[in-house]
């Protein structure tokens, strides 16, 4: 019963943002299970939990070692639901890695093994998740058919905590659709209840939501406050991965008003995060952004380089999206050192994806691009 009040006291502590104390009372709990040779699912529960505390804290290394242990000690068959939640977070690691496809392949089959475990908690949260690695491969139909049962299933079983990630989520969706309006609903939904629950981590989201909301209305000045929001509670949840993401979404502004400086400095405290925690994804991120900063400030070489190695990475992870904004990057280096052939085949290769996965104002801001290319002088 002790080992049993501990998890639960670890899963209160990661509910509301206290990380070190959700490892904290996940480790004690283990150790008494251990002790006293609690069944082999109270242990896996138990790792489970502290792979949680792990992950939130961008300790990956550490939530993997977690799950592995917890796995070791259950048997492959029949599946149980302590191992599938072990698997599922093994699956989330991957995609916090930028392993995509793997991540939707291993959650695919773990949806139908909760379904067949008639298991309505897990079912939800394995959808998703694969809502949101679909939603990064540019998979937006079948992201959308994940939320919304993900969302049902969830108001039934009365998951508050999980209806907010998954409403937040859903709301990206209708962003990446254009559909402002609904995106905005969702966001400000999310807000109000996650304030009630005091709740900070999707509190945070919500905030990094609205502030991708504001930067793709033009709206910086919203956009740098709320993502200034996020951060500053990222940084006392001591999640390094959030923070890498709300750093370089600032950098990001920070190059729509032309602050070169803010724009470099963000993007290399984002590149410093993210390879503390040897995330793939924000190191793309980053170097897109330091690259477009030092094409602003004319170092071309320099920005080629770190365009080079965005692409490099983003290629082996396969977001559409960050793709195309690496793309558009490009295109005004190819701009700035006035060579059209490269601009035209940068910018019909972003609007490519961004008319597929219909990103208005990229496409837009690609528009806008040609017209620049139209001023550059013809090829020798």
């Amino acid at each position: 019963m002790i080992a049993r009040a501990r998890r639960l006291l670890s899963l209160v502590a990661e509910r509301t943002g206290d990380y070190d104390a959700a490892i904290a009372f996940a480790q004690s709990g283990l150790d008494l299970a251990r002790s006293a040779g609690l069944a082999a699912r109270t242990q896996a529960h138990l790792y489970s939990q502290l792979a949680a505390g792990y992950f939130r804290r961008s300790e990956y290394t550490a939530a993997e070692a977690a799950c592995r242990a917890g796995l070791r000690r259950l048997p492959e068959q029949p599946p149980s639901r302590e191992r599938l939640t072990l698997l599922q977070r093994l699956a989330t690691l991957d995609g916090r890695r930028g392993r995509y496809l793997q991540a939707v392949a291993i959650l695919e089959q773990l949806v139908g093994q909760a379904r067949e475990l008639g298991d309505p908690e897990l079912t939800a949260a394995n959808l998703h998740n694969l809502g949101v690695y679909c939603y990064h491969l540019g998979r937006h139909e079948q992201a959308r058919r994940c939320y919304e049962e993900s969302l049902q299933l969830k108001e039934q079983i009365g998951d508050a905590a999980g209806r907010l990630r998954t409403l937040g989520d859903l709301g990206n969706l209708h962003l990446a659709r254009g559909d402002t309006v609904a995106a905005h609903a969702a966001f400000t939904t999310a807000v109000t209840w996650s304030e009630r629950l005091n709740m900070p981590e999707p509190l945070a989201v919500a905030a990094v939501n609205l502030g991708q909301l504001a930067y793709e209305s033009a709206d910086y000045p919203a956009a740098h406050t709320q993502f200034q929001r996020a951060l500053k509670i990222y940084s006392e949840l001591q999640d390094r991965d959030a923070q890498a993401d709300c750093l370089y979404k600032l950098g990001d502004v920070a190059l729509a008003q032309a602050d070169v400086a803010a724009a470099l400095n963000y993007g290399e405290r984002s590149l410093a995060l993210a390879e503390q925690i040897d995330s793939r994804i924000f190191s793309a991120c980053a170097r897109r952004v330091i690259g477009e900063a030092l094409t602003l400030a004319g170092q071309l070489d320099a920005a080629a380089q770190a365009l080079a190695d965005a692409r490099q990475l983003q290629d082996a992870i396969g977001d559409p999206f960050d793709t195309a904004l690496i793309l558009t990057a490009q295109a005004r280096l190819a701009i700035a050192r006035r060579d059209r052939v490269a601009a035209q085949q940068f910018i019909a290769a972003a609007l490519t994806i961004a008319a597929d996965q219909q990103v208005a104002y990229l496409i837009a801001a690609l528009e806008r691009l040609r017209e620049q290319v139209v001023a550059l002088p013809d090829p020798d």
